[in-house]
């Protein structure tokens, strides 16, 4: 398959300028083991190619999703001896590439903090001096995207997501300016597009990342590169389309299986088939399609031995399901779908028993159901303490794909709406649709509430959005299974 990223390098040889281009296509798509083997493949039929230890070096080290370690870091030093042996074979701008990602590698690995700085104050100097290369300021941005994130409290993306998001800092501003100049330029830069959905996906701001989706999406790229498939589904989960995302994920999963499944395949990428599958179960436990919730819930349990497809049937309210649970000792993920089931139920007391063995408590569900247990035992006060803990411990946690199976708005409004708290549940509801933007539970929650308090016509329109997103259900809502 012919790849859409060309990067010439100094050889005669075509079969090592695929092979080249090739690798950086699977950096790209932060499939660096793979594409160290692509580079090796270009130096197998051009021992001269100085830019294919470059890559070597450059697919060893970090990428956004993986600070590099020491092993790694090793490994891109010797890679980057090779390539500086080799320089005299290069192009003037095959040097300047060569010794600033030399810089990365200058120092003992207890100083490579200072190593990714010089590396990073040297590719901008190249893009400086070559405006229009679109490789050289990818390469740049994501160094200085790893370094804004990496160096960030965590706590801060959540925040993040009300505003400009990574926009608002000055130099990643500058960053996504350039990468949108490259996109204006080359629209079908697979890094541009790849990173520009990471920029916009902690923003308010979506139209780039939109667009960078459509035409990823539209790109046929090998399943080694299955990333760049599976990063329109960040946007997607990010803004409310989940169908989309299911979509997605209905396509990248097949390619990833394939790919890890070939022989002679090297290990290090197989956390992408965790994650696409979790995306999509996310995706899935959002709507109201329980078959495909347990599609994806099978291949988790089956990869991984989770305890998802007992979480889908509580989700989806198929109580005969967790009922026939055998599994002993249960797991404190198993105690929590009991318990759950329980108090949906009409059982507090079962329910508190199955919580009395969880080891780790101090998570949203767990709250969640304490909130339940009181609301079922004639105790709202202390059910809206425990819910409020539950709704505060989610917002510190949940954000950009990674959305709650659960989220706790949709019961901490619902139990308000129980208790004729009408106002508040509109709140909550509202506050739950801003952060899951169109989850079908929440806008039937909204739909009824604002019925109750006498604005037909809001709740008409919200009636009619929910409808359109639980278009594909099998289940049916109820106000008291929320």
């Amino acid at each position: 398959m012919r790849t859409p990223v060309h990067h010439p390098v100094t050889t005669l040889n075509s079969e090592a300028q695929n092979a080249f281009d090739r690798g950086l296509l699977l950096y790209y798509a932060f499939n660096g083991t793979e594409a160290v083997g692509a580079f090796q493949n270009a130096l197998r039929v051009d021992s001269h190619l100085a830019m294919a230890y470059w890559g070597q070096a450059l697919a060893h080290g970090s990428n956004f999703n993986s600070p590099v370690n020491e092993a790694r870091y090793n490994l891109a030093q010797g890679a980057m001896a090779m390539a500086l042996q080799l320089e005299h074979y290069a192009i003037p701008v095959e040097k300047l590439y060569i010794e600033a990602l030399a810089k990365r590698y200058a120092t003992p690995w207890s100083e490579h903090d200072q190593g990714e700085a010089a590396f990073l104050n040297a590719m901008e100097l190249l893009t400086q001096r070559y405006p229009a290369d679109d490789d050289a300021i990818c390469i740049w941005a994501e160094a200085l995207m790893e370094k804004v994130v990496w160096q960030s409290d965590p706590s801060h993306l959540s925040a993040w997501e009300a505003g400009p998001g990574l926009l608002g800092i000055p130099e990643i501003a500058i960053a996504a300016q350039k990468l949108n100049a490259v996109i204006a330029r080359n629209p079908t830069h697979v890094m541009a597009n790849h990173l520009i959905i990471h920029l916009y996906e902690f923003s308010n701001i979506r139209g780039p990342a939109f667009a960078a989706s459509r035409r990823l999406l539209a790109m046929s790229l090998e399943p080694a590169a299955e990333h760049l498939i599976h990063m329109p589904a960040h946007t997607f989960m990010d803004t409310g389309n989940y169908a989309l995302a299911l979509k997605v994920s209905d396509r990248v999963v097949p390619m990833i299986e394939n790919y890890l499944h070939r022989p002679g395949i090297a290990p290090g990428h197989e956390y992408y088939l965790s994650h696409d599958l979790n995306v999509g179960f996310a995706a899935a436990m959002m709507l109201g399609n329980y078959q495909n919730a347990n599609r994806y819930a099978e291949r988790l349990d089956r990869y991984y031995h989770s305890d998802d497809g007992y979480l889908a049937a509580a989700r989806f309210y198929r109580w005969g399901a967790i009922r026939s649970l055998t599994t002993f000792p249960p797991s404190d993920s198993l105690r929590l779908v009991q318990a759950y089931e329980r108090v949906q139920n009409q059982d507090p007391i079962a329910a508190r028993n199955f919580l009395n063995g969880i080891t780790q408590p101090q998570s949203s569900f767990y709250h969640l159901i304490l909130a339940k247990i009181a609301m079922k035992s004639n105790a709202p006060a202390d059910a809206m303490q425990e819910f409020k803990i539950a709704f505060d411990l989610e917002n510190q946690k949940s954000f950009g794909e990674q959305i709650p199976l659960f989220p706790v708005g949709e019961s901490y409004a619902a139990a308000l709406f129980h208790i004729g708290d009408f106002t508040n549940a509109e709140i909550i509801w509202r506050k739950t649709l801003q952060k899951y933007p169109n989850d079908p539970r929440a806008l039937f929650g909204l739909s009824e509430t604002l019925a109750r308090l006498g604005h037909i016509q809001a709740a008409q329109k919200i009636r009619a959005q929910f409808q359109f997103f639980w278009r594909d259900s099998d289940t049916t809502l109820d106000m008291h299974l929320l």
